[in-house]
């Protein structure tokens, strides 16, 4: 059952804010809008700013158009949130510097700093960990959407009965994003030249349009960092096209701090490329196919090479890009995000 609820006692921006990685882009590369990404970006949700992001909560890289959208480090591109995501960290703004997203946004979040433009700052908020509730991590059913914001909501939020949890947002929520995306009005930037789309609120989340630069998607986690240290890996069921992507985990070891999640990114390195999670490639196929990851398949990350699951802050998958490379079509869908022991 799907609910819309027209009270929202926080804004998806504030999500941003809150969340540790929101939509985002990655900061690995950085970016122009922060998801939950990493420093570089993060991303919509909230990401955390950054034209390329790693994030998250929001989205760029960290954030995602809607922190609460956020913890989702690593995101497309931030709207304005502050913290894969929901714009933010989760969420992260529109170009905060962050990892945007998750909001508690994004992630993909930690959010930018607040974006460019008249976009709002963000109040830096302590990171907590915690532990998820279930292993299902986001399965995109029975979402919280608002009308300001009908394509995109926050798992987690509502009860069996569809009904807001008390005091949600001191619990364990999670969103979507996907990057790059039209920026907020707030930010005062001009739309990327191949904008991606995605939605999450028919079951699955359903990301299309034209590969024609670093572009991704990912989901973020709120509040904060997720210990998922209980579980030996991660399983999603995903199809669609091009033939692969690159699948990477966010930690909060391999991001660089967050202006407004404090306690959240602890590589301090400044070289480009130096802060970058861990992945591993998969292959994609017409049909839905469940997809099982170990933790310990994922490597190449920098500082810490391999994932520490206690500090999880946003999931990202990356479609691949080079400057060389012509624009092509993508047209992925990704459902049932869950752990394995």
């Amino acid at each position: 059952m799907r609910f819309r609820s027209h009270r929202l006692f926080f804004s998806f921006s504030l999500l941003s804010a809150l969340a540790c990685s929101g939509r985002s882009v990655r900061n690995e590369d950085g970016g122009a809008a922060g998801d939950a990404g990493e420093t570089g970006a993060s991303g919509s949700s909230s990401g955390a700013g950054g034209t390329r992001p790693e994030g998250g909560t929001g989205a760029t890289t960290m954030g995602g158009s809607i922190g609460a959208g956020g913890s989702a480090v690593g995101g497309a591109a931030g709207v304005s949130g502050t913290a894969s995501g929901a714009s933010g960290t989760a969420a992260g703004g529109s170009s905060g510097s962050s990892t945007g997203g998750s909001s508690t946004g994004g992630s993909s979040g930690a959010g930018g700093s607040g974006g460019s433009g008249t976009c709002p700052t963000c109040t830096p908020t302590a990171c907590t960990t915690q532990e998820p509730p279930t292993r299902t991590l986001n399965d995109f059913e029975n979402l919280l959407v608002t009308e300001d914001l009908p394509n995109s909501g926050i798992y987690g939020i509502l009860d069996a009965a569809g009904m807001q949890k008390p005091e949600w947002w001191l619990g364990y929520f999670s969103g979507s994003y996907a990057f790059p995306t039209i920026p907020q009005a707030c930010a005062n930037e001009p739309a990327p030249p191949y904008p991606l789309s995605y939605t999450d609120v028919s079951g699955a989340l359903h990301v299309t349009g034209t590969v024609g630069t670093y572009s991704g998607f990912g989901v973020w986690f709120g509040q904060c960092i997720i210990d998922m240290s209980s579980y030996r890996g991660i399983s999603f069921t995903i199809s669609g096209t091009p033939a692969g992507l690159d699948f990477k985990v966010l930690t909060s070891s391999n991001l660089e701090p967050q202006q407004c999640l404090t306690g959240l990114g602890t590589c301090s390195v400044r070289t480009a490329g130096a802060c970058t999670p861990a992945s591993v490639g998969i292959a994609l196929r017409s049909t839905p196919t469940v997809v099982s990851v170990p933790w310990t398949a994922l490597q190449g990350g920098s500082p810490a090479a391999s994932v520490d699951a206690s500090e999880i802050v946003q999931l990202r998958w990356d479609f691949e890009w080079a400057d060389s490379m012509s624009p092509y079509a993508v047209n992925v869908t990704l459902d049932d995000v869950v752990l394995f022991e």
